[in-house]
């Protein structure tokens, strides 16, 4: 075992993208429905893309829905 090895161990993982995505949608969707033009300008600050937050919507069921003009995300279900 190398020097190199030890320090690989202790080094704190990187975050991968679905797990940024994951971590947004549920900070940001846990108690209250969110404007869906807010949810992908959060995404491309945390650099998400926009189709990899559409699929996570998919793949998480939640379904995006109107009142007046805009557009909203639920909030997860509880």
């Amino acid at each position: 075992m190398t020097i190199d090895d030890l320090l690989d161990d202790k080094a704190p993982k990187k975050e991968s993208t679905y797990d940024k995505v994951i971590n947004l949608l549920q900070a940001e969707l846990a108690t209250d429905k969110k404007l869906a033009k807010y949810m992908y300008g959060k995404a491309e600050e945390q650099g998400i893309s926009e189709r990899t937050l559409k699929e996570a919507k998919k793949a998480l069921g939640l379904n995006a829905f109107k009142i007046g003009k805009q557009w909203y995300w639920p909030a997860l279900p509880a």
